[in-house]
């Protein structure tokens, strides 16, 4: 259930979520009202979704959103006794003062934080044999060479998914989103975005077409039926149907003809030639 939080200005101005793509910086203000009263939430993504954008579709999905804002330590992401994905928001406390709190539940149950793990001696570096270390032995010209034992035992530092149980990669992912050149409206007022490749492929099969322009009078067409508006997943169909009926009107546009209009009496002799 949805709870009143408090958004204070310098959350628009923190370099690490302002460094992330726009969905995900809206989604870690969304989180603050899905959050418990301790600022604790099941982390599933699908869950999350259905409170914090149901109608919606953000260009970056909700999954990739959460590990960003786990690399960057906005949250932390955990696993219950339960077998659950958990995540807690760590500055919770510090600028939320929730009236008649709520105990948490899930603060309650036995969470192992992947940060925790990440600091667990037994996914550190391999012990060194006795004598001198690495550094010491690449310091006198020698190359570490590992023993049967190193090689056989699995990587200390495995990139993977925070959210599939694994370290959290030392940088945020770059997560590369390609900015639309135009937006549709659709039926539940959410916006469609239109990119270039897909305007580039549509004017390839639509030759005859300005298809940048066809565009635009769908969006106001779209603005002035918002009744008749589609789908996100009809919405490249609706496109297609109406460059495809654009390019069938360009192709059968009969060219002028040089002969008298027919506000013009023609010359008998012209006309018929000499009987």
């Amino acid at each position: 259930m949805a709870r009143i939080r408090t958004v204070k200005p310098d959350f628009w101005k923190h370099e690490g979520l302002s460094s992330l793509p726009e969905a995900t910086h809206m989604l870690a203000a969304a989180l603050l009202n899905y959050a418990d009263d301790e600022g604790y939430f099941n982390a599933h993504p699908g869950l999350v979704k259905a409170e914090c954008c149901p109608l919606r579709e953000p260009s970056v999905s909700v999954h990739d959103s959460i590990s960003a804002l786990a690399c960057i330590g906005y949250l932390r992401l955990g696993t219950g006794n339960d077998g659950r994905r958990y995540a807690h928001i760590v500055s919770f406390d510090e600028h939320q003062r929730v009236n008649r709190a709520t105990p948490s539940k899930i603060k309650d149950l036995a969470i192992l934080w992947d940060d925790a793990v990440s600091a667990h001696p037994q996914l550190s570096e391999p012990s060194l044999p006795e004598g001198k270390g690495r550094e010491e032995e690449k310091e006198q010209g020698r190359e570490y060479a590992p023993s049967s034992a190193d090689a056989a035992s699995p990587p200390s530092h495995v990139e993977l998914d925070p959210l599939e149980f694994s370290l959290a990669p030392e940088e945020p992912p770059r997560l590369e989103v390609t900015p639309p050149v135009i937006t549709l409206p659709t039926n539940t007022g959410a916006d469609y975005g239109i990119t270039a490749e897909l305007v580039a492929d549509w004017q390839r099969t639509y030759p005859a077409v300005d298809v940048m322009a066809a565009l635009q009078r769908m969006r106001a067409w779209c603005n002035a039926n918002p009744k008749l508006r589609k789908t996100s997943s009809g919405m490249q169909r609706f496109v297609n149907n109406w460059l495809s009926r654009e390019q069938d009107r360009a192709g059968v546009r009969a060219p002028p003809r040089a002969g008298p209009s027919r506000l013009q009496t023609p010359d008998p002799g012209t006309e018929y030639g000499d009987l």
